[in-house]
């Protein structure tokens, strides 16, 4: 029994392992995305006041003049020295984000992507959900190999 489990235990980890070290290594820089991302963009940042944040309401209304009638899906307000930021997505699959100084509704910069834009933090989460496969495959085989890991894991006891 004890020869079979080391067997097991280093040709399942040798497999699986490669697979859970790239899902660990995405995963983690996915993590810090917010992070990562505020050091190239200045504009997330704004001089911290005493009083509090505009309501939505007048945020919604600065940040509707930017965009040509899109509905806007999500509002975001960070800590006090953030910026908040509305996202808004057109039919045709572009989508814009317009950050602004949440004690003002002053736009401080308007970001948008096109459908075929690379962004470097998606390509991240298709390597950590499915290895950059296609779809149905590449969830079946980070699935299993997750499940191969628990098996060496165990194993390995």
């Amino acid at each position: 029994m004890r020869k079979v489990f080391k067997f097991l235990h280093l040709w399942l980890g040798l497999l699986s392992g490669i697979v859970v070290v790239v899902v660990c290594l995405t995963g983690g820089l996915y993590a810090f995305k917010d992070e990562l991302s505020a050091i190239g963009e200045p504009w997330r940042h704004v001089e911290v006041r005493e009083a509090h944040f505009l309501k939505p309401s007048v945020l919604l209304a600065a940040a509707g003049r930017m965009v040509d009638g899109e509905q806007p899906l999500a509002i975001t307000y960070g800590q006090p020295d953030e910026a908040a930021c509305i996202d808004y997505a057109a039919a045709d699959g572009r989508r814009t984000t317009v950050y602004l100084d949440p004690y003002t509704a002053q736009v401080l910069h308007l970001s948008i992507t096109q459908p075929g834009d690379f962004k470097f933090f998606d390509f991240l989460l298709d390597g950590h959900r499915r290895l950059w496969l296609p779809q149905p495959w590449g969830q079946q085989v980070v699935g299993y190999s997750v499940l191969l890991f628990l098996v060496t894991l165990i194993t390995g006891l």
